[in-house]
């Protein structure tokens, strides 16, 4: 779908692609404001997604109590390579587990702070009060390096 209207001085040419909103003709404009793609909305945790010159990011409202993570990664990727995570606002426990070594560490971080995980380190968060965390997150390149205790 494509429109085009005149406001002022300004030609302005829209289309919309999933609810996104992208211009192709910005002369004049300082800003646009976008909204977020959830991806997953479940009592726990709501997640957003967004995507910006090739970098992704995912962006997790925690509840408190919610437990999330429960994985590790082998540094295949290079968004997990180390993992890093974002404490916007909120507090939480970081349960990690070297698996090369054995070494368990139970941590709790409040925002503002940014943790970065190295591979071969079994992590699992727990809310412990409602927390907005920020992840760098490619879907199609963490499929390749996310792994459960099992794996």
């Amino acid at each position: 779908m494509r429109e085009i209207f005149v406001i002022g001085n300004i030609t302005w040419h829209f289309w919309a692609i999933k609810r996104f909103i992208n211009f192709i003709d910005i002369s004049g404009i300082m800003y646009q404001i976008e909204e977020l793609e959830k991806w997953k909305d479940k009592p726990e945790k709501i997640v957003y997604r967004y995507s910006a010159s090739g970098d992704k990011w995912i962006y997790l409202i925690l509840k408190k109590g919610c437990v999330a993570g429960e994985h590790y990664h082998k540094g295949l990727v290079a968004s997990k390579n180390p993992e890093i995570n974002i404490i916007l606002k909120g507090k939480v426990e970081y349960y990690l587990k070297d698996l090369k070594s054995g070494k368990t560490e139970k941590v709790i971080i409040e925002s503002p702070k940014i943790i970065k995980i190295n591979p071969f380190v079994y992590h699992e968060i727990k809310a412990i009060e409602e927390t907005l965390l920020l992840e760098p997150f490619d879907e199609e390149a963490v499929k390749k390096d996310r792994f459960d205790l099992d794996d």
